[in-house]
């Protein structure tokens, strides 16, 4: 089971440091960026507790992300 997230990097972030938080997420890019520059991640998740935790995760790290939503399927 996974997730699906729409997420903006910030400007300055560099491809090393995407490349870490996802990892840290065992997140992975399956479309982007948009003409906005919106990324779509997919993660795996066993329950939206597990899938709610990795938003936080992404969201924490506003040096690196700008925004980060679930995307409902």
């Amino acid at each position: 089971q996974t997730a699906k997230f729409a997420v903006t990097f910030q400007a300055s972030s560099t491809e090393e440091q995407i490349r870490s938080l996802l990892q840290n997420v065992h997140g992975r890019v399956i479309d982007g960026p948009t003409a906005e520059g919106l990324y779509t991640i997919e993660v795996p998740s066993a329950d939206s507790s597990t899938t709610q935790k990795k938003l936080d995760v992404l969201k924490k790290r506003s040096d690196i992300v700008r925004s980060a939503d679930i995307l409902k399927p």
